[in-house]
């Protein structure tokens, strides 16, 4: 993948149809040293063997994991809205009043007739005492000349049908409760609130207007909550299991983790892609800046892990002959053209034209000409270098192109 923006110190170059707009430096191997000065203060870092993984970007959008409609859960004339589109609302804000007059009136009648209904079963419970006593002193003359059979029983069907008008009665007084329990679910929720945290990105309630169950009063998105989603081309999607972290960039420079949280099992066959899901570390982001829809770049896994020489990217300086890199030797910036291939995080894959432990410039880099003297910042240190990888080439090969 090529590098398609490079930054060091304060300049930043972008390649524009293979050519970059910025400095060239026109760099001769025997061009003479700088004039006589004191030495130029620059940054320094060390070219390093790191455990890379090649990376392609990919272009995926913000969206919403919590979204909703919230609608009413009963019918009613609006009498007051408290939201505008914008707002910010907390968990349990009122959005909306209903008119309560009508369900307050049957609210009234709902307890009336559970009051009827507790009346009616008291007078079942009392009957069907009656008729049991009497049904027990009949029953215990049994033997005796005063017991007679018939009205044994009469009073044995009193019981009866005592006993059945009380399950009536029961059955209609819980019929009254359940009538007012719905009246005041009614009433509960004659005023709409917000389900959870978030923004109101749409109105549809309006003061005065009739809304039966089930309308739409607003339209709420967490903004807290956002993830990605992206179309990932099906041969990477095999590196990307839950779980997976990589890093993706926003506008403005901003970088942030990414983790895979499910790969959808639906695939584009136009395109060849497959959409997956990501969440992502948000917090020390500007939120006010964020969006649903807003584009961001995943850098996705493209291959294995390796080891590979790595160099900065600040570290890279467009040359008329092509990518070089400044580098110091016993005191001097020494320019070296550079191969590359991938950008990873904050580096490029160096293939040619230095070796490891080699300190070059990151910054102050756009100032400096072959052979000026400088003076590395205090404490910059060459990396530990290994013998065995010292047959590596640091010669002035031409810049690779990925």
């Amino acid at each position: 993948m090529p590098v398609d923006k490079v930054q060091h110190g304060n300049a930043r170059l972008w390649p524009i149809g293979g050519v970059c707009a910025a400095l060239l430096l026109t760099l001769e191997p025997t061009a003479p040293a700088f004039a006589q000065g004191r030495p130029a203060t620059v940054g320094v870092a060390a070219v390093e063997e790191r455990k890379v993984v090649e990376t392609r970007a990919v272009l995926g959008q913000l969206t919403a994991a919590v979204e909703a409609q919230i609608a009413t859960r009963t019918a009613g004339i609006v009498s007051d809205v408290l939201f505008s589109v914008g707002d910010e609302v907390g968990r349990g804000s009122v959005l909306i009043r209903m008119d309560r007059t009508r369900v307050a009136l049957e609210r009234k009648s709902s307890l009336a007739a559970v009051e009827v209904a507790t009346a009616g079963r008291a007078v079942a419970q009392a009957e069907l005492r009656r008729a049991a006593q009497a049904f027990d002193r009949q029953k215990a003359l049994r033997g005796s000349r005063a017991f007679s059979r018939s009205r044994f029983e009469d009073l044995e069907q009193d019981a009866a049908r005592a006993r059945a008008l009380l399950v009536r009665a029961t059955a209609e007084l819980r019929q009254a409760e359940a009538a007012l329990a719905e009246v005041d679910y009614r009433v509960t929720n004659m005023v709409v609130r917000a389900p959870f945290d978030g923004v109101i990105i749409a109105r549809d309630a309006q003061p005065g207007a009739y809304m039966s169950v089930g309308s739409r009063v607003a339209t709420m998105m967490d903004v807290n909550n956002l993830e990605i989603e992206a179309d990932i081309p099906v041969e990477l999607v095999s590196g990307l299991t839950p779980g997976t972290s990589l890093t993706v960039a926003f506008d403005g420079g901003a970088n942030s983790k990414a983790i895979v949280r499910a790969v959808l099992p639906v695939q584009t066959i136009a395109t060849r892609t497959r959409p997956v899901r990501f969440t992502v570390d948000l917090s020390k982001l500007d939120l006010t800046r964020l969006a649903r829809g807003k584009s961001v770049t995943l850098s996705v896994p493209a291959g294995p892990e390796r080891i590979a020489l790595t160099v900065p990217k600040d570290a890279l300086v467009q040359s008329a002959r092509g990518w070089m890199v400044f580098a110091v030797v016993e005191g001097k910036a020494v320019p070296k053209r550079v191969q590359f291939t991938d950008a990873v995080a904050d580096r490029v894959i160096v293939t040619n034209g230095l070796t490891e432990g080699e300190l070059v410039v990151v910054r102050g880099n756009e100032r400096l000409r072959p052979g000026q003297a400088v003076s590395p910042n205090p404490g910059a240190k060459p990396a530990a270098r290994d013998p065995k990888k010292s047959s590596r080439s640091a010669g002035t090969t031409e810049a690779g192109k990925s």
